[in-house]
This record gives C-alpha cells, sequence and structure tokens, in this order.
C-alpha cells in the first residue's frame, strides 16, 4: 500500500501479487537498517526488496571530507525539488511549501530544479566533524516525498 501521508492511495491486495510473484507463498516481511521493506518466501527461499513507484533518493556511503553525489530519479520533471536530512531521527516535518517529510527537524541541504527526465544530483561533502555521526536523508517537492535513506558517515 502507498498513501499520501494521511490517505491510502495504491493498494495492492495480496491475490494481486499472486499474479506477480506466480505460486510463490509470502511467508514474512522485514525491515534493513536503511528502514526498507522486504518479503520473504518460504518456497524457494526467495527475498523480495518493497521498491516504492515514484522518487527515489540514492545516497552513497559519505565520507567526512570527500566530495560525492546523492541523486534523486522519478521526480516530477522540471520541478523545485528539496533535499533534507536530520541527526534526530524520523518524524514528521511540513515544509513551508507544503512538502510533507518523514524525518524529525530537518535542515535543508539544498533546493535545485528537476531535469526533463525527473532526476537531478546534489553536490555534498560532509564536514570533517561529521565522521562517525547517523543521518537521515530525505528528498521532497510538491506533491510528494522520496524514501529515506539512514546513513553514518564514514
Amino acid at each position: 500500500m502507498r498513501t499520501n501521508g494521511t490517505h491510502p492511495i495504491d493498494v495492492r491486495l495480496h491475490d494481486e501479487l499472486d499474479t506477480v510473484l506466480g505460486n510463490r507463498a509470502i511467508t514474512g516481511f522485514g525491515h534493513d537498517g536503511d528502514g526498507e521493506l522486504y518479503l520473504c518466501s518460504g518456497i524457494g527461499g526467495l527475498i523480495w526488496k518493497i521498491v516504492p513507484a515514484g522518487m527515489v533518493l540514492d545516497v552513497p556511503q559519505l565520507e567526512a571530507g570527500i566530495p560525492s553525489s546523492i541523486s534523486v530519479v522519478g521526480a516530477t520533471p522540471n520541478t523545485p525539488i528539496a533535499i533534507t536530512y536530520s541527526n534526530t531521527g524520523m518524524g514528521r516535518f511540513t515544509y513551508p511549501i507544503g512538502v510533507t517529510f518523514d524525518l524529525h527537524r530537518p535542515s535543508v541541504l539544498a533546493e535545485l530544479t528537476t531535469d526533463a527526465q525527473g532526476e537531478v544530483t546534489f553536490a555534498v561533502t560532509p564536514p570533517v566533524g561529521a565522521a562517525g555521526r547517523t543521518a537521515w536523508w530525505q528528498a521532497g517537492q510538491v506533491g510528494g516525498a522520496s524514501n529515506v535513506i539512514v546513513e553514518t558517515v564514514d
């Protein structure tokens, strides 16, 4: 199920998943350290990662003092987008332009405009003092927000 932050907007029933997954029984759910959701099957020991439709944020392993790039794909083309981070974890914060982030008191790293394909890349250099600190990252634009990435800076 996907939500718009308040109400379900895309719901797939288990029998619809059977059409996609075949006769593989879904036996459980789990999540990783980044909060990404997984399905597992008792038939064949298969594991599937649930990937959200729409905007997807990709944060590489960041190293303090080393320049890197954070990218977003699947966003609305030619539209302003903000990349945010929180040092205090998950929460709920509505940005003044009407975007609701799933982060606790996030800071805005940058605001850019997506290209004609709905993609954008942000340049980031974590400060040397960020080594060993954990940050929660999320991108957002009017109409939605991306997945959340949790990462400890090397």
